[in-house]
């Protein structure tokens, strides 16, 4: 009779053992399912600052940037404005057409020129001088 009040007992350990272990795993799949929601709460509001932080970010980096080359921009304009501007001799002077084709032509090309203007007068008035 001890022997079968032994193993009552033995097989009542093993189903409180059971108990507990199924015990320990449900309350560990019920915190599990419970701190996923929070944690998917939590990224996205974690989602939401970063892309908040990034748009304010670079909103501050766009406008520092292009107030900093809009600045640059009026400087150099000013920087413009205020130089002098280069003038060719041409500009100043108003030379004649004579003039600056005496200048620019070789007396080899002007010589030419002038036979062929001397040639063509003379073909106008009817006399061909040159054979």
């Amino acid at each position: 009779m001890e022997m079968l009040i032994s193993g009552i007992r033995a097989v009542m350990l093993c189903l409180d053992v059971l108990a507990m272990e199924n015990l320990a795993e449900t309350v560990v799949n019920a915190i599990t399912s419970a701190i996923s929601l929070v944690i998917a709460d939590i990224q996205e509001i974690i989602g939401n600052i970063m892309q908040g932080t990034v748009t304010e970010i670079t909103r501050v980096v766009e406008e520092k940037v292009v107030g900093e080359t809009r600045e640059m921009l009026k400087g150099e304009f000013a920087q413009l404005r205020e130089a002098p501007r280069a003038t060719a001799d041409w500009q100043t002077t108003r030379p004649s057409y004579a003039s600056m084709t005496a200048r620019e032509t070789s007396t080899g090309m002007e010589r030419e020129h002038q036979v062929a203007m001397a040639k063509g007068t003379l073909q106008k008035a009817g006399t061909t001088g040159w054979n």
